[in-house]
């Protein structure tokens, strides 16, 4: 008997232990969910701008149940959409606590973990027209697998399910997909896959379908230090194709997007990279297109706030579109302003390479300004007065294949005989205007290829190797555009 009463103790001990540890780790986690929210909604209210930090989307803890195994947390995502209206977006999470959690008992997962999470969209008027399209109704449209380990690492598998909706007229099926966010550094840092099958839109009125697919994406995230954060994103698609009955069929394939950036306090560094790999409509081969950029010591907090100024006089004005602003002197003077505080860290803005090419040659562009601020920093001073001040350094170089462009034409033909005509006129039209730009010392020509390369510093232009003043080289402009 005592020894029965003994072991019954050491169980309850035993019990009595693993339920409040378990009820601590209920205890970190919910910390963990409150540091999180508030420095999401300091970064979100960072990027809202300096003028209008209320208008940034918040993120808010709704409710936090804790019990002794497990917890309950609900959350909301609250933004503004441009017509003013309220979006809504909430997820309900059920927390089994570390460090066995019941659930990932359950699962077959015996390791230790600070918490074993599942979570899922809940409806609210802003997101029930997607849980009216999700194809299985057993299921919200978003939901999740998560587990925290003790060592700030984890993992998060999100799945979004397969859905058919209509908007505008347009008939639009997602097959779903999933992606998976893998998290390290205190949580911190984070690498993530994802795939979505395929995406197919109908607008019946004006014929037109458009397939989308197999869309793969991947990213990185890391906190480098304090208020630093370095990215590296990228997606690919298969394939894009347009179809209509009346029209050729666009077809575009291996298609990639890579951006890469890096925030330093409120400036960002960024590159991006756009590749068509191959473009075709109809039986013409127009080849493939790669669209580069870069931007160097962007103050992002300025960038914001020019941009939430301009928003503000829309407003104000009660206009959608820009075309419509009617904008006074004052408000020029405001934004040519705020527009100067861009300047203070002199950025670099690069537009370029872009890159056209065929079976048959290539052209490209490049367009590389360096500015600095003004020493004159009146924000009332003309345009005239402050563009030259801005640019420290303007590089422009363009090279134009005469075979490429030839084949560029002679493939929008629709037989042999055509093609033939057109690739006669493109030749024609190349060397007539190649022909007048030489004349003028805009461009130079080796081989089949012209070649454009101005560079302006100093209050000078070097065009091809040959200096010129501001004078001398609008001259030429004005004689080229007669």
């Amino acid at each position: 008997m005592k020894k029965t009463t003994g072991v019954i103790a050491v169980i309850v001990v035993l019990g009595a232990g693993y339920a409040g540890t378990t009820w601590y780790m209920g205890k970190r986690i919910q910390s963990e969910y409150e540091r999180v929210i508030a420095t999401a909604n300091e970064r979100m209210k960072e990027f809202a701008g300096i003028g209008q930090p209320a208008s940034a989307p918040s993120l808010a803890l709704t409710s936090y149940d804790r019990g002794f195994f497990s917890s309950e947390a609900v959350y909301t995502i609250t933004a503004t959409a441009e017509e003013g209206k309220p979006l809504e977006f909430r997820l309900h999470d059920h927390i089994s606590h570390g460090p066995f959690p019941v659930t990932a008992l359950k699962a077959g997962k015996p390791a230790p973990m600070l918490a074993d999470i599942t979570s899922q969209l809940v409806s609210t008027p802003s997101v029930q027209p997607w849980f009216d399209a999700v194809t299985n109704k057993n299921q919200p449209p978003l939901h999740a697998a998560t587990y925290l380990g003790f060592s700030g690492t984890g993992q998060s598998v999100w799945t979004v399910e397969p859905a058919s909706f209509s908007q505008d007229g347009v008939a639009i099926e997602l097959s779903g997909g999933a992606f998976t966010i893998d998290l390290s550094n205190q949580y911190q840092n984070t690498d993530t896959k994802g795939k979505f099958g395929s995406v197919v839109a109908v607008d019946e009125e004006a014929g037109d379908t458009m397939r989308v697919a197999n869309i793969e994406f991947a990213g990185t995230s890391e906190q480098a230090e304090e208020k630093s954060v370095r990215t590296h994103n990228r997606a690919t698609v298969e394939s894009v194709v347009i179809e209509n009955p009346d029209k050729d069929t666009v077809t575009l394939k291996n298609l990639a997007m890579q951006v890469n950036g890096e925030q330093k306090g409120d400036l960002i560094d960024a590159t991006v990279a756009y590749t068509f790999g191959s473009i075709q409509s109809g039986a013409a081969e127009l080849g493939s297109i790669s669209v580069n950029g870069e931007l160097k010591r962007l103050d992002i907090k300025a960038f914001v706030d020019l941009g939430n100024t301009y928003d503000a006089m829309m407003v104000r004005q009660g206009v959608t579109s820009p075309d419509d602003l009617d904008l006074t002197p004052e408000d020029e003077a405001v934004l040519r302003e705020k527009s100067l505080v861009l300047l203070k860290p002199n950025p670099l803005v690069t537009a370029g390479p872009i890159i056209w090419k065929n079976s048959s040659g290539q052209t490209e562009a490049m367009l590389s300004l360096d500015m600095v601020e003004p020493k004159d920093g009146d924000a009332a001073a003309g345009f005239d007065v402050l563009l030259p001040q801005i640019v420290k350094k303007a590089d422009l170089n363009v090279s134009v294949s005469k075979s490429m462009m030839v084949q560029a034409f002679s493939q929008t033909g629709t037989d042999d005989a055509e093609r033939e005509q057109l690739a006669a006129m493109g030749g024609m039209l190349y060397d007539q205007y190649v022909s007048r730009l030489q004349g003028l010392g805009f461009v130079s020509v080796q081989d089949d290829t012209a070649k454009l390369a101005i560079v302006y510093e100093k209050a000078m232009f070097n065009v091809n190797g040959k200096t010129m003043t501001p004078e001398e080289f609008m001259q030429r402009a004005i004689m080229l555009a007669m």
